[in-house]
């Protein structure tokens, strides 16, 4: 998302991470601002790197209070989709958080346009690997296992310790 957001000409680009092992990888895709939601007062940290304004966007793939403190940091007109909740703990908003400042909460999930509207994702598909194909956009590899390894792949996963893809092999 971040590698997106830059070659799209966001401006300034503002990424959470899970852990200090991270941090790296979000600067190392472009982020101008990177921080660790689970050791830092993210939302302080993003009006302060934007001069109290807030970010226009959010990209939430944890929920919790990780969703709690995005309404917070997101600026008037800004929108929030929420696409995940790893934190396995959902959150509700009350809707005068929203209308007074125009700001927005959607939900996203590719499994649910593949199921309702697959027709809607090529666009975006081809984008992506149009970005891709251009080297805009580099696909991060987090790590490698053989195909009779695939539990351990999986623990990785479900662990939030990893980062980039994941891959499966047959050698």
């Amino acid at each position: 998302a971040v590698q997106i957001a830059r070659a799209l000409g966001a401006a300034q680009i503002v990424a959470t991470v899970g852990n200090e092992a991270k941090r790296a990888v979000a600067h190392d895709a472009g982020a101008d601002v990177v921080i660790d939601y689970r050791s830092e007062d993210f939302a302080r940290r993003v009006l302060d790197a934007t001069g109290g304004r807030g970010v226009d966007l959010i990209l939430d793939s944890v929920a919790g209070d990780v969703f709690t403190a995005g309404l917070t940091a997101l600026a008037p007109f800004g929108r929030l989709v929420i696409f995940g909740m790893a934190s396995g703990m959902p959150r509700t908003v009350r809707t005068n958080e929203l209308h007074a400042s125009n700001r927005a909460v959607i939900g996203y999930s590719s499994g649910s346009y593949r199921k309702l509207r697959p027709e809607a994702l090529r666009p975006a598909a081809e984008a992506s690997l149009r970005l891709v194909a251009e080297g805009k956009v580099h696909v991060i590899i987090g790590a490698r296992f053989p195909l009779r390894e695939a539990a351990e792949a999986h623990r990785l996963v479900e662990s939030r310790a990893g980062h980039g893809k994941v891959l499966l092999t047959t050698g």
